[in-house]
């Protein structure tokens, strides 16, 4: 009775095995039928007759036997099949975003030389809302801005493909900013350029670096990412656009205001920083290859800076579905030029996706050792920071998925002694798959203490905006 339930192709495979055995059943029976009703009517069946019949009604059973054994190693051989397909699958998610999209290409001036042209415009409203300003007026504002979590920016991508996994390769990647979201200042009535100057528009460069690609290592040069670069931003959330663990990236330049209104010395930047790494410089760089997901690297630079670093993403074929990123590293600053800017510092960071729910966790956290950073002895210090975030990233709508998430940050001593911070913070984008368009929105409360120093009033920074990506 249980076969009868059994569905697809085990149910049809399993309802003819029955047949085959009901036609020898029958065969079999017809057979002492007919010699029943032989002996009846005073024929007798011989001793050979009947042996034969059973002879064959074995063999009948026999081949039963044989077909249910292929049917087993049929559905043996498919188990086997959907386990290489899933780890082909695997394979293909670690490497898809290093394969070119050949929609995306343009032609390049060499032959052999695939070149790829991408780029985003990034543009947002920010609010501040730092307490009451000078006469009792709220002290409040409205910018529009280029918002530095994901700048404005294009890039021109060169690769040259030499067979059995060697290429060359180069690009450059250019910012383009006006009225940065992290240079902005509660006093600023127009624009803004790069670097705090007038609102001209200026480029300034992100990478402009060659590579060659072997079975065995990466080597980078030229100006791009330290190895440790990204180490305290792995993210699955999908609302980092909008909610990192680099806070200062929006409103950096805003200052605090004291109780009376005025507006202190101290601005976002004294209290929030997620000490990414070195950043991008001019370096050499060299990158293992990926190993389930995991790659090392260490990078110079000039001056003598250097660090080691570790990345590792995988997505992981159980619960549902389990992305994981994460990153960590080491780094040192010789402060060339600078003996009061010597440093060195650990950052690490982590983040897991169930993609079946959406719900997802991030972590990150930084420490740096200063030394000799004023003339004062006792300000030889160690700060930290810590992030966490939770959050929810699913498809509720046809156009594409959408992430909210809630997320926390504590700092000490980032620029001085007996320095605090906090931040408590939301976020929310709707991505539109369509159109390689995100909308997004956040808000977060900033607060700051200085021990023994002067009272700062809470700030508001909220944000809403939008990333287009060609």
């Amino acid at each position: 009775m249980t076969k009868r339930f059994v569905k697809g192709a085990h149910r049809s495979r399993s309802d003819r095995t029955w047949r085959v055995r009901l036609l020898a059943g029958g065969v079999a029976f017809g057979a002492l039928a007919a010699a029943s009703s032989a002996w009846a009517g005073s024929v007798v069946l011989s001793e050979e007759q009947f042996n034969a019949i059973m002879e064959r009604n074995r063999a009948l059973e026999g081949r039963v036997e044989q077909l249910e054994g292929q049917v087993q190693d049929n559905g043996q051989n498919l188990q086997i099949i959907q386990g290489q397909q899933q780890r082909v699958n695997e394979q293909i998610d670690a490497v898809k975003d290093e394969i070119p999209d050949e929609r995306k290409l343009t032609h390049s001036g060499k032959s052999g030389v695939k070149l790829t042209l991408s780029g985003q415009v990034n543009r947002a409203v920010m609010f501040t809302d730092v307490g009451e300003e000078d006469g009792n007026d709220e002290g409040r504002n409205v910018f529009v801005v280029d918002n530095d979590n994901s700048s404005s920016r294009f890039k021109l991508k060169g690769v040259a493909p030499l067979g059995d996994g060697h290429e060359f390769g180069a690009q450059i990647e250019m910012e383009v900013q006006s009225n940065p979201s992290n240079e902005v200042e509660s006093t600023d009535d127009g624009d803004v350029g790069p670097g705090g100057g007038s609102g001209d528009v200026t480029f300034e460069e992100r990478k402009i670096e060659a590579w060659y690609k072997n079975p065995w290592f990466t080597f980078w040069i030229g100006q791009g990412s330290m190895a440790s670069d990204g180490t305290a931003e792995s993210d699955l959330s999908g609302t980092a656009i909008v909610g990192s663990s680099d806070i200062d990236d929006i409103g950096s330049d805003i200052n605090f205001r004291l109780p009376t209104g005025a507006q202190s010395a101290f601005d976002v930047d004294e209290f929030f920083n997620n000490f990414d790494g070195l950043g991008r410089r001019d370096r050499v760089r060299l990158d293992s290859p990926k190993w389930h997901g995991t790659q090392v690297s260490t990078s110079y630079a000039n001056g003598g800076d250097y660090d080691i670093a570790v990345h590792h993403s995988y997505k992981w074929p159980v619960l549902g579905g389990l992305k994981v990123k994460a990153g960590g590293s080491y780094y040192w600053n010789g402060g060339t030029g600078s003996p009061t800017g010597h440093f060195e510092g650990i950052a690490v960071s982590a983040s897991a996706l169930h993609e079946e729910s959406g719900l997802n966790f991030t972590a990150s956290y930084g420490e740096r050792w200063f030394e000799n950073v004023s003339a004062d002895p006792n300000d030889d210090r160690d700060g930290y920071y810590i992030y966490l975030k939770g959050g929810l990233f699913r498809q509720f709508f046809d156009i594409g998925k959408t992430a909210v998430a809630l997320e926390y940050y504590h700092s000490q001593d980032l620029t001085g002694v007996d320095r605090e911070g906090h931040m408590y913070g939301g976020a929310i984008v709707q991505y539109i798959d369509e159109t390689a368009t995100e909308i997004y929105g956040g808000v977060r409360l900033l607060e700051a203490e200085i021990d023994g120093g002067p009272e700062l009033e809470d700030m508001l920074i909220g944000i809403v905006g939008i990333r287009q990506k060609f």
